[in-house]
């Protein structure tokens, strides 16, 4: 099977939102997201859980590995926000690559992100 049929198949649907820094009035940075992308496909793999503490209580953020269709244009700092039928989780994109370097015609091509948890 290609990567894109296990996107497909296996996949979810997400939303990308981009990200635009800019400064306030007094000069203090200001980041903020829109929505780029509405209804991608997408397969996201949990790398674990770590076990966070917060102020006392466990926080659980997720850590994963998420593929993309090679002709989806995805940055680092954007963000992917996914609805997994119980709860919204909310991804940073730390780091994208293209896999192996394959062309997009390629039926294993994919674009790769980590993802980190931030809601």
């Amino acid at each position: 099977m290609s990567m894109l049929g296990l996107i497909d198949t296996w996949g979810h649907t997400v939303n990308v939102e981009s990200v635009s820094d800019t400064v306030d009035a007094g000069g203090s940075p200001i980041r903020s997201y829109a929505t780029s992308q509405r209804g991608v496909r997408c397969l996201i793999v949990s790398k674990g859980v770590p076990e966070l503490v917060d102020g006392g209580r466990p926080v659980n953020q997720m850590s994963a590995t998420g593929y993309f269709a090679p002709t989806t244009t995805i940055s680092a700092n954007d963000r992917i926000v996914w609805n997994d039928g119980s709860t919204t989780r909310t991804f940073e994109v730390t780091a994208t690559r293209n896999a192996l370097g394959l062309k997009s015609s390629n039926h294993m091509a994919r674009n790769i992100v980590d993802l980190e948890q931030v809601e």
